[in-house]
């Protein structure tokens, strides 16, 4: 997974991502690109968690990021 998919699907920036997921801003920003298997499993986790309609509005921003970078 992409680390800019990955921000998305948790909120659209490093500072939501890292609020998602209980860890800080800068945290997020020095992930790897693509994300290693355990940070991965860690944003499905929480991203699972989130409301359906939230899910829904960030899934959908994250798809339009990846078809544009195609």
């Amino acid at each position: 997974m992409k680390k800019t998919y990955a921000i998305q699907l948790l909120g659209g920036t490093a500072s939501k991502a890292a609020r998602a997921i209980g860890r800080t801003p800068q945290a997020v920003i020095q992930w790897p690109d693509p994300l290693t298997e355990r940070i991965q499993e860690t944003v499905e986790f929480h991203f699972n968690r989130l409301p359906p309609s939230q899910k829904r509005k960030n899934k959908a921003k994250a798809e339009a990021l990846l078809r544009g970078q195609e």
